[in-house]
């Protein structure tokens, strides 16, 4: 049996499903799946009545970037984590073609937040408490080009993830991927798609501040002053080896029936939920309660 796969217009998404689905053909879906949960629920019902696969192209989840963060983060090398943060910026701002439309679905939550939350999601294990979000048209009429979300996770996580088409800087590498993970044992940072960066830690953890200060541009200051030289070390990120096509891979693999789907529709219906969390606290400037 044939698979059916296109990159449509976003609006175009459950129309094109449906047709496959009644046509006998598997499904496999560009992101973001759908433009509201009702839009997927259809889409999925109408693949089970017609017996197809249903499954949606998140291949960002074998990003190298990405897996060099969620190696670190399962790994737990730096203990108990209180931070992640997700971070991509554009200098061009305008987007292109029916991406600037907001009737076809277009603007950059559902051109990569749908990656960048879905990434996020599958990372961080255990209920998401509260979503809050600010969603900006900067230099677009109709659609988004910045949001700067903030999940807060059971476990006590609060990831941040942000996004700019127009966030400008002359800092070198700054128009690229960017992670950062805080734990109680130190910190990395791992930047740009090709990613480099390391892990950091302290050779001392201070219990208490001693009375001796430190005088900076700033004034005079016990905790943010210079470090002593040999306080921070540094050390390789991981080695992670991965590309887009093992998501192919597993697909194949999976309609062969010798694995499960790497990207599960309810994995992707949380994402949704999530993307209309998003916009309800922009609207509102409110926390929105999630899975409490």
């Amino acid at each position: 049996m044939a698979t059916a796969s296109w990159g449509a217009n976003n609006n175009q998404h459950r129309k094109l499903a449906e047709m496959a689905a009644k046509a006998g053909k598997h499904v496999l879906c560009e992101k973001p799946v759908a433009l509201s949960l009702e839009d997927l629920d259809a889409m999925e019902r109408c693949c089970r009545e017609n017996g197809v696969t249903f499954t949606v192209h998140q291949q960002r989840r074998f990003d190298q970037d990405f897996r060099i963060a969620k190696e670190i983060f399962d790994s737990e090398t730096l203990g108990r984590m209180y931070t992640v943060k997700s971070m991509l910026y554009g200098f061009n701002g305008n987007m292109h073609d029916w991406h600037v439309y907001k009737d076809q679905g277009g603007g950059m939550l559902y051109d990569w937040g749908v990656h960048l939350i879905d990434q996020m999601l599958w990372m961080i294990p255990g209920k998401l408490t509260s979503v809050f979000a600010d969603l900006r048209n900067v230099i677009n009429r109709e659609v988004d080009d910045y949001f700067h979300i903030f999940l807060r996770f059971e476990s006590g996580i609060v990831a941040q993830i942000e996004l700019g088409t127009y966030y400008l800087s002359d800092a070198l590498g700054w128009f690229e991927r960017h992670w950062f993970i805080g734990g109680d044992k130190g910190s990395m940072h791992c930047d740009g798609f090709k990613p480099e960066g390391v892990i950091v830690r302290t050779t001392e953890l201070l219990t208490s501040v001693k009375g001796q200060r430190t005088m900076t541009a700033a004034g005079p200051t016990r905790s943010f002053g210079p470090p002593p030289e040999g306080r921070i070390v540094t050390e390789p990120l991981p080695e992670v080896n991965t590309n887009h096509r093992m998501y192919f891979e597993n697909y194949l693999a999976a309609l062969s029936g010798k694995e499960e789907f790497l990207v599960k529709i309810s994995e992707v219906r949380r994402v949704l939920r999530v993307m209309e969390a998003v916009r309800e606290s922009a609207r509102t400037g409110r926390s929105v309660d999630f899975e409490s």
